[in-house]
């Protein structure tokens, strides 16, 4: 039987929210023809395997070896179809999602091999307090993007690329390239990168992607993803794989970064607008993953 697409979603530890996201998949799935969705559960030690055997439209893939990067390349070997998908387990797809991507698998050009579309917000606490702009400051923590309204093929040096809440590509470019299993969450670490790293590779190999504009998912906000614990966490384990992305620091000019936005945030609480306190505040924890990441390469070189 030939599938139009495979929806990939890989999973840990997340039995409750998962139940929701599939219950919202699933409806849809039912309404596209030949469309599979594939549940790859990275050795979760929870009710995972019981939640998705509720769901009778849905394939189950059991992959033991740990981090998301490896969770994604075995939902790529267990596709049957050339288009892929990827979505997190705590999403929730808009109505027309999935429909919007079948319109666009139909139409597109044959030099795009990879796609993407919007990931608003779905807070779950109390957000009165930050603007929208320190929402979009915020938004890589909550894994949100917006393209940008031009509507023109994404290119290596746009400032907004897909990212692996919602997006995909052609199977056998994807398996060409493949997600390093350096980068990507695993476990409780919060480290990522692995779309960027591999959307990098396939830009400069001369390949193609664009914006799947009207595909909108909903990624859930808990509210304990809006303690500065959390994002303290999380913008240093982003820095740490960005820094292992790209090295373009040293530690030198790394540790001066460091002290600017240590002190910054530091008089912000000294009446600085609250806004500025944010800025300075990502901008430290950032900048302190990529300096650890700096001296463990220079002190841990074979590792």
């Amino acid at each position: 039987m030939r599938v139009q697409c495979s929806i990939l979603l890989c999973t840990y530890n997340r039995a409750e929210v998962l139940r929701e996201t599939l219950g919202c998949l699933t409806v849809q799935v039912q309404a596209v023809s030949d469309v599979e969705l594939i549940v790859v559960d990275n050795a979760s030690t929870d009710e995972t395997a019981l939640v998705v055997s509720d769901f009778e439209a849905v394939r189950y893939v059991h992959e033991s070896s740990p981090g998301l990067s490896h969770a994604r390349n075995r939902a790529m070997r267990e596709a049957r179809s050339e288009n892929l998908i990827f979505i997190d387990d705590d999403v929730i797809p808009e109505e027309g999602w999935l429909a919007a991507y079948a319109a666009f698998f139909k139409k597109k050009a044959p030099e795009v091999v990879f796609w993407g579309g919007p990931v608003r917000p779905n807070f779950e606490g109390d957000v009165d307090s930050l603007s929208p702009g320190d929402v979009r400051y915020l938004s890589r923590a909550w894994s949100l993007v917006e393209p940008d309204e031009a509507a023109k093929p994404i290119q290596s040096r746009d400032r907004v690329l897909p990212i692996g809440a919602n997006f995909g590509g052609l199977r056998p470019v994807f398996m060409k390239f493949g997600f390093d299993p350096q980068f990507g969450r695993n476990g409780e670490r919060l480290t990522s990168c692995e779309e960027m790293d591999l959307l990098h590779r396939i830009l400069d190999a001369g390949w193609r992607g664009e914006w799947v504009r009207d595909a909108v998912l909903r990624h859930r906000v808990p509210e304990e993803r809006l303690t500065e614990a959390y994002l303290a966490r999380f913008f240093h384990d982003f820095g740490l794989s960005e820094q292992k992305l790209r090295n373009t620091r040293s530690a030198w000019t790394l540790l001066w970064i460091c002290c600017r936005h240590r002190f910054g945030l530091w008089a912000a609480g000294l009446g600085y607008r609250r806004h500025r306190r944010i800025r300075h505040f990502v901008r430290w924890h950032y900048n302190r993953g990529r300096l650890k990441q700096v001296f463990h390469r220079r002190f841990f070189w074979w590792a």
